[in-house]
């Protein structure tokens, strides 16, 4: 089974309604345990399964003022190793896939239609070929962020007519990603 459910708003904490934050926490962390104890019973009971809950990158960075949406994507990552710890006596394997930016139309409708400035988008297919491999080699974790841009850098030293402005906010891009990465295999 894979959790994949999860919603998002723009606001930050401070702008959050009462009703937006409770509704990402019930969808985003609550149908990630609804998740859990509806299988559970069957899974233990034929003694296998496989369940991969989505996270974010989000929930592995530090924002200033972080989103509810950030802290319950960390939550479950720390709910997933509670709850493999557990299951794994069960035959029962835990995959915690925590992708970056995805080519959405979400994505799309909250960068206004310009996915460009966002450091290391996958496209939709790129994401779940990685996804399902992930799956079917029974990882515990699964982080998908370092992708095109990384691609794209290569392809401009071939460039020599790329300005200075936008080499150095590329270069900058690469270093957040590679931070992020590096604070991942970390936590993993």
């Amino acid at each position: 089974i894979i959790n994949s459910a999860g919603i998002y708003t723009n606001n930050r904490t401070t702008k959050l309604t009462d009703k937006e934050a409770y509704a990402m926490i019930d969808i985003n962390l609550t149908g990630v345990l609804n998740t859990f104890e509806a299988v559970r019973d069957m899974m233990f009971k034929n003694n296998r399964g496989h369940i991969a809950i989505v996270s974010s990158v989000a929930g592995l960075l530090d924002y200033p003022k972080a989103s509810v949406y950030a802290r319950t994507k960390m939550t479950i990552m720390g709910v997933c190793e509670t709850y493999r710890s557990f299951f794994r006596d069960y035959n029962i394997n835990i995959t915690t896939i925590v992708p970056g930016y995805i080519a959405t139309d979400k994505l799309k409708s909250l960068s206004e239609e310009d996915i460009t400035k966002k450091p290391t988008v996958l496209s939709e297919e790129e994401s779940t070929n990685i996804i399902i491999k992930a799956i079917e080699e029974k990882k515990e974790n699964i982080s998908i962020i370092i992708g095109k841009r990384i691609n794209h850098f290569s392809d401009l030293k071939k460039n020599k007519n790329i300005g200075n402005d936008k080499l150095k906010k590329i270069i900058e891009e690469l270093y957040l990603s590679t931070v992020a990465y590096r604070k991942i295999l970390k936590t993993y």
